[in-house]
């Protein structure tokens, strides 16, 4: 009867016998004799029974427990119904490692964004300036406003006696006041006119330039 020894292989087709192997594996054993069954036994535990695995020229492959992992020994023996068991194969010692995990590589983390996490929609554009409708006018200082084509605000304030005399309504921008006066503010888009000391001033993205002599229609 030729003596046989036990081995352990990976299914990936790593060599034979390492010490150190990965999920999964499989237990290999050369045996060239009668045999009805054989049994396996891990570590200090028991003889079980794995039947007959499949062989190939007297060398039987069984695959192992995939949940096996960390240091482990083993060994098999033949048995037959007639004789009974032989004594134990080798004794093989080995490690069960834990699969080195690959990380994706950027191009996948690219397509997972873009495939399970759609961008968030732009934000809706900010609404367009109401433009004041022409002949709008404020007369009163705190009272009523004027915005113009480009989102000005116009408004008058109290008389200022640093601001021409303080005779007429300081005039306001955007809540600042300017150095300028007037008796009421006139709409007539794109720009606001000033009524001042019986003058039309015409404002034109910069200062009020006059005097205009008449006004607008209807101011």
């Amino acid at each position: 009867m030729r003596k046989w020894l036990l081995l352990l292989a990976s299914l990936s087709g790593a060599a034979a016998a390492q010490t150190h192997i990965t999920q999964p594996f499989s237990f290999a054993w050369d045996w060239q004799g009668p045999v009805d069954r054989f049994e396996l036994k891990l570590d200090a535990g028991v003889y079980a029974s794995v039947g007959l695995p499949a062989s190939t020229a007297g060398t039987y492959k069984l695959l192992a427990d995939p949940a096996l992992a960390g240091s482990h020994s083993a060994v098999v023996r033949a048995c037959t119904v007639a004789a009974g068991c032989t004594g134990d194969s080798n004794l093989l010692a080995f490690v069960v490692d834990a699969p080195i995990a690959t990380p994706p590589s950027a191009q996948a983390l690219m397509v997972a964004v873009g495939g399970s996490l759609p961008l968030p929609p732009p934000p809706p554009p900010p609404p367009a300036p109401t433009e004041s409708p022409n002949l709008t006018k404020v007369t009163q200082a705190g009272v009523g406003s004027i915005q113009d084509k480009s989102g000005s605000v116009w408004t008058l304030g109290p008389k200022n006696p640093a601001v021409e005399g303080g005779v007429e309504f300081q005039i306001v921008q955007n809540g600042i006041g300017l150095d300028g006066a007037a008796t009421y503010l006139c709409y007539f888009s794109p720009f606001p006119w000033a009524f001042s000391i019986g003058n039309w001033y015409q404002w034109n993205g910069t200062t009020f330039n006059g005097p205009m002599g008449a006004g607008p229609a209807g101011c």
